[in-house]
């Protein structure tokens, strides 16, 4: 049962990153694909993806976070990286980012992982919606205890969704 529990989860403590000195955008997203790259959790075009996606359509949301994310179709499993920078970088025209998730998303449901993709829109926006959620993020020093607490979390809505679905027949 606990194998299963690992592969559902789409934060992993190796994936967590905290208070990198870091100049540009570009060269933390290189690092950032490159180890989900060396992973096994996408492929050598995932990197490309995501770049040419910030070219199109940046991915800072303000309060100093950004949601980078690369085509589905370079995405082999599911993921969710965290970054955050001791300086802030500049993300966009108007925005500079120091918390940054890089997001590796399918919806292809081969990996049993869609309900907790799907998920993780929620409690993002739940935990963007309150500063001081960002803040403590910002400020944490502990990637276990960040990767457990968003799993925790994202596992909670699905359970949450299921119970409602079963209510319902």
């Amino acid at each position: 049962m606990g194998l299963i529990n690992i592969q559902k989860n789409l934060f992993c403590e190796e994936f967590v990153h905290l208070n990198l000195e870091i100049n540009d955008k570009n060269e933390l997203l290189h690092m950032l694909c490159k180890q989900l790259e060396d992973s096994g959790y996408v492929t050598a075009e995932f990197e490309k993806s995501v770049l040419e996606h910030e070219v199109t359509a940046p991915t800072a949301l303000g309060k100093g976070v950004a949601i980078p994310h690369g085509n589905a179709k370079c995405v082999i499993r599911p993921a969710v990286m965290v970054a955050t920078l001791k300086r802030p970088v500049k993300w966009q025209e108007d925005e500079d980012a120091d918390v940054i998730f890089l997001l590796a998303f399918n919806l292809d449901d081969s990996m049993g992982m869609k309900e907790e993709t799907v998920k993780f829109y929620s409690v993002f926006l739940d935990l963007w919606d309150e500063e001081a959620e960002v803040e403590a993020i910002r400020n944490m020093q502990d990637g276990h205890w960040l990767a457990v607490e968003m799993n925790r979390r994202i596992q909670a809505a699905v359970n949450s969704s299921r119970e409602k679905g079963e209510e319902g027949k």
